[in-house]
This record gives structure tokens, sequence and C-alpha cells, in this order.
């Protein structure tokens, strides 16, 4: 995984949050508080989860997949 220079939390940062939601019961907002992230984020790390199981957090990037890659 390459985790960039202004990533919040890198892969078992993120297992860990959503494991607290999941196995733990905490509240998205809360998870997002205590882990200094946005809760959207959380949700979208949440959803990423339930979706992929542990490989889809690997590369939870916020960059547009959508894209091709540019050449200059």
């Amino acid at each position: 995984m390459n985790t960039h220079k202004h990533a919040r939390l890198t892969f078992l940062r993120r297992l860990e949050m959503v494991k607290q939601m999941t196995l733990e019961g905490l509240d998205v907002v809360r998870a997002a508080a205590a882990h200094c992230v946005t809760a959207p984020t959380a949700g979208k790390w949440l959803g990423l989860y339930l979706a992929g199981g542990e490989a889809a957090l690997a590369d939870a990037s916020c960059g547009r997949r959508d894209l091709a890659p540019q050449n200059f």
C-alpha cells in the first residue's frame, strides 16, 4: 500500500476504526472523532469494508477513480 503524506489513517488504523464500528457498536460520528477524520470519511471506509472486507480498505484514497491518468 502506498500511503501518501496527507493520509489521515493507514490501512491498519482504518481497519481498527471499522472494527470498532462493526464489532463494538461505535457509531460513525464518535469513531470519526476518535480517529480525527470526518464522519463522511469514516462512513465511506465503513461502506468499503462492508462491501469488500479488509481488502477494500487497502487502497481507500479519496482521489477520483473515474479519471484516466494524465499524460504530460
